[in-house]
């Protein structure tokens, strides 16, 4: 074999290498997300999501991770981005209103958090951050207690309800 076609393989060699690496699962973002591991689940979602930016799940599963760690304006616009493409979102949808409420645009994240309730009724974590942006107590009781009709007592959003209740 010649110089010019050892050096060939090689940089095909680390092509392949490079694009292995930037590769990354979504498992590795979430199971480092599970584990506490913040850090790295953002250093492996900004590298899947170079390699895979035009994914619905990929855009969710980095803004998850952004919204973990306080990056609220950049998965704010990663999840608009989702819900452009996939405006029945309801994923997208709830954690759009959640960020929302959490920078304090209690109107933007009611709206957003409504729309993801229309898509999937029984999903108790919208109930609770609908409950968290309104003012009006009787109504927060009603969504807390739907949070502990469709979630388990164990949960930590059954949990954050009975907390709420209870204050």
């Amino acid at each position: 074999m010649n110089r010019r076609m050892r050096m060939i393989i090689m940089a095909l060699a680390a092509s392949v290498a490079w694009a292995i690496d930037i590769a990354t699962p979504l498992s590795a973002v979430t199971e480092a997300y599970h584990n506490g591991d913040l850090a790295k689940a953002e250093e492996l979602a900004n590298r899947h999501i170079t390699w895979d930016s035009h994914s619905v799940d990929s855009r969710f599963v980095t803004a998850r991770v952004l919204t973990a760690r306080g990056k609220w304006a950049d998965a704010i616009s990663l999840l608009r981005a989702n819900i452009k493409e996939s405006p029945r979102d309801f994923r997208s949808l709830h954690l759009l209103g959640e960020c929302h409420v959490r920078i304090g645009k209690l109107a933007d994240g009611v709206v957003c958090l409504k729309k993801a309730l229309e898509l999937n009724a029984y999903y108790g974590p919208s109930y609770l951050w609908l409950a968290k942006a309104t003012a009006d107590k009787k109504a927060q009781m009603g969504l807390l207690e739907n949070v502990l009709v469709m979630e388990e007592r164990d949960t930590p959003t059954a949990k954050e309800a009975l907390r709420m209740l209870d204050a």
